[in-house]
């Protein structure tokens, strides 16, 4: 009898890991030296926003996920040595399954949790005529999503502060609100490329930034 049960137990554990990792793969972006604060984008600069008190809302979330998901592994471990260890002791073998099944309870209850406040979220938050993918509601980040951009977007700059790191292109690149739009360009070459104009004509590249004078490199295509 207790072989069937102890068989019934490892399958459980295994669902355990199984429900545990999606919360510890969506940690794996976290650089444990910086710290969580250093892990935001506003972090070198200090001009932190509404989107990046958002960022540190969902680091925190997946770190506080991760740590649940390794104590409930380690509880698991614990209950399973008291199992092999119990030599027909029905106290022990009694309290080790005890403690495998509130770990359990525990899991279901807390990712149950996560996920209905997400996909509810993911839900009222997704416009009339699109989805959102599976993946964006597991990881917490829909509502991040609809109110904040990434730095690949073109449209990330706008109401970001000057010289703010943005995406253009696939290259690294900073914020420029000036000249009455807001739009990410590449950083100069050489500072001596540079040529302050405010009005480039045609035939110069508008995507290039000189960050010393804080003005567009005009440079000949």
């Amino acid at each position: 009898m207790f072989k069937l049960n102890k068989k019934f137990w490892i399958i459980l554990a295994l669902l355990l890991v199984v429900l545990v990792l999606p919360s510890m793969v969506g940690a794996q972006t976290f650089d444990i030296k910086k710290g969580i604060v250093g892990n935001i984008s506003c972090a070198a600069d200090g001009s932190c926003g509404f989107c990046d008190w958002i960022d540190l809302f969902v680091i925190l979330q997946k770190v506080i996920l991760s740590l649940f998901g390794g104590l409930a592994l380690i509880m698991m471990i614990w209950a399973g040595q008291g199992l092999i260890t119990a030599g027909g002791n029905e106290t022990k073998i009694s309290e080790s399954k005890k403690l495998i099944g509130t770990t359990i309870l525990g899991v279901v209850i807390v990712l149950a949790g996560y996920f209905l406040v997400n996909v509810l979220i993911g839900i009222l938050l997704t416009p009339s005529g699109t989805t959102t993918g599976l993946n964006t509601i597991l990881n917490g980040s829909a509502w991040a999503q609809t109110y904040c951009r990434k730095p690949s977007d073109p449209n990330y700059c706008k109401g970001q502060p000057e010289g703010r790191a943005c995406i253009t292109n696939g290259q690294a690149g900073v914020c420029v609100t000036q000249f009455g739009s807001a739009t990410c360009a590449r950083p100069c070459a050489a500072p001596n490329s540079c040529q302050i104009e405010a009005n480039c004509s045609t035939g110069f590249d508008m995507s290039l930034y000189c960050s010393e004078n804080g003005k567009f490199c005009c440079l000949a295509e």
